[in-house]
């Protein structure tokens, strides 16, 4: 089952890579998305047949869940082998060979590219691993049930940040978008340009990410009760853990700067200044926060969004340092998304409540999501269209692709 699963991944990964190598990264990041979604179905739908309709055991259950990772790297693949095709023209274009760089000499480039995305990996992996650790321990050291130690480790490890996709996967898709235009800058030496792009790359990042973060945090208890079923502890994990997501997405677009900027040693260290600091803070937040009368298993959170953050201004700060970027555009672009984002969590928070449905259960809580996020998207999509900001910082190209998408639809309806 495992070889399956690794196998059916690791071949939609190297036509990521390929289409990524040709400027093409949009399909890279609708795949990731179409890659989740049905993971998601399988595991849900799977489960759900084998023990509620066929009367099935949990085991058999589980090998039905563990199959929606191969299910769900083959409907990836699927999707990029006809983006593939559509482009075949532009993919497959036959070219003359114009320099002698042997074999060997691309293999050992390919191999020391991929470094500092294994190291990011096996890091962010060892992330989740130490949360998980230290969260079980602490909360036993401070006497909670256990129960609820074990749902909060699996809340903050795993059920949460799989409701985080949702944001990292749009709004990676986007910034990421620009990243190969900063290495094609950074060739020529064009440093204005290289200032632009990173500036505008990280600002489109967190122009998607926050009002995003902030509708799932508020919408947590109907999200929570809709995938998870209803809870207290959960929907406090995962309103803390969609801003950790923002964190991260943004430490992850600076890490793949660096990268594009040949800074290969500052990614391994401002990733290690991150997982320490994340490791080092962990238990003394967590024990500040039962003090203060805050949940405990917060503090993780808590201490995984200062590790993030830290990693995303040492590394801004280095390449300011040394490339002498100006960063006066992502002040002046972060400021106008926090702006309509509080105005759109002032106008759902109190929605939310006051909106007659049971959260508590399926029905009720789909009624408030669906309510909630058409309200949210028309407040923040509304000030940002009226303002000019979602102009200014997705570009015009951008925006005309968006309108012309969003005109198919209509006329389709």
């Amino acid at each position: 089952m495992c070889f399956l699963r690794c196998f059916a991944c690791a071949i939609p990964s190297i036509t990521r890579g390929y289409l990524q190598g040709h400027k093409v990264i949009t399909p890279s990041s609708r795949s990731q998305l179409i890659e989740q979604v049905v993971r998601i179905a399988v595991i849900i739908i799977g489960s759900f047949i084998v023990i509620k309709v066929a009367n099935g055991t949990v085991k058999i259950a589980i090998g039905i869940a563990m199959t929606g990772a191969f299910f769900a790297g083959v409907a990836a693949l699927i999707y990029l082998k006809s983006v593939m095709r559509k482009n075949k023209k532009e993919l497959f274009a036959p070219f003359a060979k114009v320099d002698s760089v042997s074999n060997k000499e691309i293999a050992s480039k390919v191999i020391s590219y991929a470094i500092p995305f294994v190291i990011i990996s096996v890091v962010t992996s060892i992330y989740t691993f130490t949360d998980q650790i230290l969260v079980l321990r602490t909360l036993n050291y401070l006497e909670f049930d256990a129960t609820d130690v074990e749902f909060a480790a699996s809340a903050i490890s795993t059920w949460s940040p799989k409701i985080g996709m949702i944001i990292s996967s749009v709004a990676m898709g986007m910034a990421m978008n620009l990243i190969p235009a900063i290495t094609s800058s950074y060739a020529t030496k064009n440093m204005k340009d290289v200032q632009n792009k990173i500036n505008k790359s990280v600002s489109i990042m967190l122009f998607v990410s926050v009002p995003m973060a902030i509708g799932l945090a508020v919408l947590s208890k109907s999200v929570w009760t809709v995938f998870y079923g209803p809870s207290t502890m959960g929907p406090q994990i995962m309103a803390l853990a969609m801003f950790v997501t923002v964190a991260a997405n943004v430490s992850n677009t600076v890490s793949v700067i660096c990268q594009s900027l040949s800074k290969y040693k500052l990614v391994y260290g401002i990733t290690f200044v991150g997982f320490i600091l994340n490791a080092a803070l962990d238990v003394p937040v967590m024990l500040l926060f039962s003090k203060i009368g805050i949940p405990a298993y917060l503090g993780s959170l808590a201490a995984s969004l200062i590790g993030y953050t830290s990693s995303s201004i040492l590394g801004l700060a280095f390449i300011k340092k040394t490339e002498g970027v100006k960063y006066g555009r992502l002040r002046f672009y972060s400021i106008l998304t926090i702006m309509p984002s509080v105005l759109m969590a002032v106008v759902i928070w109190p929605l939310c409540h006051f909106l007659p449905f049971n959260q508590m259960t399926t029905g009720g809580a789909l009624l408030t999501i669906i309510i909630v996020t058409i309200v949210g998207v028309l407040v923040y999509g509304g000030f940002v269209l009226w303002s000019g900001f979602a102009k200014e910082i997705l570009g015009e190209q951008m925006m005309n692709r968006i309108t012309s998408k969003f005109s198919r639809l209509l006329k389709r309806s």
